[in-house]
């Protein structure tokens, strides 16, 4: 593999406009299941309410109800049941959740996959020439599968968002004075989320990058297994594929530092330092006077509430950066414009003789080195052509022109008189056989053959 691939196109970060692209093309595809996803979205949102009630509710009874001298154990033991059922309640909440979101994933990345393997067999031969079957192997599998992870980001951000919001509106109702000064922890954890977006992106992208060279070179050294044994090539074919693995792990390697310096590390630290700030701040006030337990657990339980999503969060973004990369990747391949040859309007006309005429065709590759050139003939029903010459010559060109595998650039190929361009390509397929000199056998018996 060439040592320069890593500064290709291929490797490099994706721009913020672009990656917002994808964000969007990512959700317009999943649009057929978006009420799964708003709904889930909302018992979401039910969840964190109550994530956040829980406490303030435990601490509201330490400061209220425990302390006063005509407390039963009656009014514990409710207490508890009301607590312990609306635990029970959150739980069947979060599980109808994330059953609902991940079917809605799943079938939003069906859906990808569908498109892109549709896509695929529309295009035309020129594409599949210039592009390793194994790369597309992997686009269309390995890349579409981080999409469940990056559709299920979202259900995160919502967790997240909610979560802190609702965290501390019950903080400032216990304290607004600390609450406010938890706020500063806020920037520090949303600008470690930004650096860890715009590093990571082009680590990822070279990654995905070395990750479809590898698949590429395996399925290239299995299809050619036999001209490899029969040179005696297998140590430089194998130098070749591991030269690339290397690069995918030293890719691999560079993704893992970045996730252990900007992801769960950092979040640690700040919520450690929040810790203590929520002491030092009580600890203040108690040698000014008695502080409310019920308010000290509040305060601890609520932080938890806050950096325990955002770690979450911070820990998916790495989900979320896999998926923008993925997405962009396979986005190409439903971009790419080399389809397969188009037929005339209204095309319509079938084969009833099988004349074929060439008449004066051209025909080109790449448009700009000619194959065929004004090549006329005429196969009469009922005979047998057969062309002959050296390899490059033409024989294959002129079989790739005639079954419509490539658009040839002028002249004109007639079938019983009839532009080849005029005719029914299904009606085509059926009358027309193609016997390839290397056979290739689908898995399956032989009548599906």
């Amino acid at each position: 593999m060439d040592n320069n691939q890593s500064n290709s196109v291929w490797a490099q970060s994706i721009p913020v406009k672009e990656q917002l692209s994808v964000i969007k093309r990512l959700a317009k595809m999943a649009g057929f299941v978006k009420w799964k996803f708003i709904f889930s979205g909302l018992l979401v949102l039910l969840f964190s309410l109550v994530q956040a009630l829980l406490p303030w509710m435990l601490g509201e009874f330490i400061d209220t109800g425990l302390t006063k001298e005509n407390t039963t154990l009656q009014t514990v033991l409710y207490f508890a049941m009301i607590f312990t059922g609306i635990r029970v309640i959150t739980s069947f909440v979060s599980y109808f959740q994330n059953q609902i979101y991940q079917d809605a994933a799943e079938s939003a990345l069906n859906e990808v996959r569908r498109r892109l393997y549709q896509k695929l067999h529309s295009l035309g031969m020129r594409y599949f020439d210039q592009t390793p079957g194994g790369s597309l192997v992997t686009r269309v599998m390995n890349d579409t599968e981080s999409f469940f992870d990056f559709w299920f980001l979202f259900s995160t951000l919502i967790t997240t968002v909610t979560s802190v919001i609702f965290a501390y509106i019950f903080m400032y109702q216990a304290d607004a004075k600390l609450a406010l000064w938890l706020l500063i922890f806020l920037p520090i954890i949303l600008a470690s989320i930004w650096l860890y977006q715009r590093v990571s992106s082009g680590v990822y992208r070279r990654m995905r990058e070395r990750l479809s060279s590898l698949n590429a070179k395996l399925a290239e050294s299995i299809n050619g297994i036999s001209t490899i044994k029969s040179f005696h090539q297998e140590s430089r074919i194998t130098d070749e594929y591991l030269d690339i693995n290397q690069q995918y792990y030293n890719a691999r390697v560079s993704m893992i530092k970045n996730d252990a310096r900007l992801l769960g590390p950092l979040n640690q630290l700040l919520q450690g330092i929040a810790v203590v700030v929520i002491y030092l701040y009580l600890g203040q006030t108690s040698i000014r006077g008695l502080i409310a337990a019920g308010s000290a657990y509040v305060f601890i339980s609520l932080a938890t509430n806050i950096f325990s999503p955002l770690s979450n969060l911070q820990q998916q973004m790495s989900s979320f950066q896999d998926g923008v990369v993925s997405g962009y990747r396979a986005g190409k391949i439903l971009d790419e414009t080399e389809y397969e040859p188009s037929q005339n309007a209204g095309a319509d006309k079938t084969i009833t003789d099988g004349r074929i005429e060439f008449k004066n065709v051209n025909f080109s590759y790449d448009d700009k080195n000619v194959i065929l050139k004004n090549l006329s003939f005429v196969a009469e029903p009922g005979q047998t052509v057969a062309l002959v010459g050296h390899t490059g010559s033409g024989k294959s060109s002129t079989i790739n022109a005639l079954m419509r595998f490539y658009e040839f650039q002028s002249g004109q190929i007639l079938i019983d008189g009839q532009d080849i361009r005029d005719l029914d390509m299904t009606d085509f397929r059926r009358k027309t056989g193609l016997v390839l000199q290397d056979a290739f056998m689908f898995f399956g018996d032989i009548k599906s053959n």
